[in-house]
């Protein structure tokens, strides 16, 4: 069984906020996770974990506890915060297809030995890219080979420009 990783509870992403300073807290018997204290004193809630931190804030559960409409407001400006700092993570980190992109721009440059290593790196990349293709569509991997025999037939059966034709994107041309 495989250990999952947990984000480190981050006292400074807290501390721009004056809703969250006021409300969470890092858990004393571990520093993954963090205490909602209405929630604690409310509801006797237990402490989640600090990647949880905006989902609870947006459960109705932790809502129920803002009782006035200025509470309402902070919790939403706190929300908004959260967003904004999550927007800019994920906007820093970089896109997987242009990084295997990136590679393969790379290593064309560089020049292959010999056949066999160039055959060898070919498959590692189709299978780098397939694997790609099937996680950003959040397809099944058991799936894979019935989906490369429909591809396969497809190609084989069907000329280049009839499936470039048939394409809803223009820009998606199939290149032999």
């Amino acid at each position: 069984m495989s250990k999952r990783f947990h984000k480190d509870f981050c006292q400074s992403l807290i501390d721009g906020s004056s809703y969250l300073k006021a409300n969470i807290q890092c858990d004393k018997g571990n520093k993954k996770k963090f205490c909602c204290i209405p929630c604690e004193k409310m509801y006797n809630t237990k402490p989640l974990f600090f990647e949880y931190l905006h989902d609870h804030l947006e459960s109705n559960h932790h809502q129920s506890t803002s009782k006035t409409p200025e509470e309402k407001d902070e919790l939403n400006t706190a929300l908004n915060y959260l967003r904004t700092k999550e927007q800019s993570q994920t906007s820093s980190k970089p896109n997987p297809n242009e990084q295997i992109n990136a590679k393969m721009e790379i290593e064309a440059i560089e020049p292959q030995t010999n056949e066999h290593e160039t055959q060898k790196h070919n498959l590692h990349f189709f299978r780098v890219q397939l694997s790609n293709f099937l996680i950003q569509n959040n397809l099944p991997f058991d799936q894979a080979d019935r989906q490369l025999q429909f591809v396969q037939t497809i190609i084989q059966s069907h000329a280049a420009h009839n499936i470039s034709n048939s394409s809803k994107c223009k820009s998606c041309e199939f290149s032999y």
